[in-house]
């Protein structure tokens, strides 16, 4: 699934909510829905911030919604991101149809570490990429194959650059350090939410009989 979703209710409130005479029910659902646009751009920015930038594709798909005054949700929302979920969380990556992973080295990544270009370019037409001819192994005198789990390009010159490394899976540890950066970036902003809610209830209630 490439979706992430992390979501706040109004939990914390509800027993206010429930005991509040008719007349301040609707200030305190408005109060809350009020704290919730205030806060989604804020956590949606540190979201922003805290997913990986390899590509930036995560990145520009975040995004947050008010739903309610009980509910605001951000994450993907709907647009299917690959490796979401994975970066949120962490985990391991394997083939599905392939033997290997094929992971760009050298040359064949950019500063960033994303491909530029695919191993299906290499393969199926090393010339385009200004390589004589590819394949997997190197060749030592008399067409002696060695075996090895690096995919090559060669040069006109007989040179080999190594350009993917073939792995059976490959560990990715959860964005920003380990923390994850949607349930991350939502939790620390927790006492602000909490605080602005209060505030808010606390001045839609001012005069309200019964309180």
């Amino acid at each position: 699934m490439g979706l992430i979703e992390a979501q706040v209710e109004a939990q914390g409130f509800m027993a206010l909510l429930a005991n509040a005479p008719a007349t301040a029910k609707q200030q305190i659902q408005d109060a809350l829905e009020d704290t919730h646009r205030e806060m989604v751009p804020k956590v949606t920015r540190d979201m922003k911030r805290a997913a990986p930038v390899l590509l930036g594709n995560l990145a520009r798909s975040l995004s947050g919604v008010v739903e309610s005054w009980k509910r605001a949700r951000w994450g993907t929302l709907g647009k299917r991101v690959a490796y979401a979920l994975i970066q949120e969380r962490g985990g391991v990556i394997r083939p599905k149809k392939a033997n290997r992973l094929w992971i760009p080295i050298g040359e064949a990544k950019t500063a960033a570490g994303a491909p530029r270009f695919s191993p299906t370019d290499l393969m199926g037409d090393p010339e385009s990429l200004g390589f004589k001819s590819s394949g997997i192994g190197l060749w030592a005198g008399k067409g002696k194959k060695v075996a090895t789990d690096t995919a090559f390009g060669f040069t006109a010159d007989g040179k080999a650059q190594g350009l993917f490394k073939l792995v059976r899976e490959v560990r990715i540890q959860a964005a920003n350090a380990g923390h994850g950066y949607a349930m991350f970036s939502l939790e620390k902003r927790l006492d602000e939410y909490n605080q602005s809610a209060a505030a808010r209830i606390e001045n839609a209630l001012a005069g309200v009989r019964g309180f």
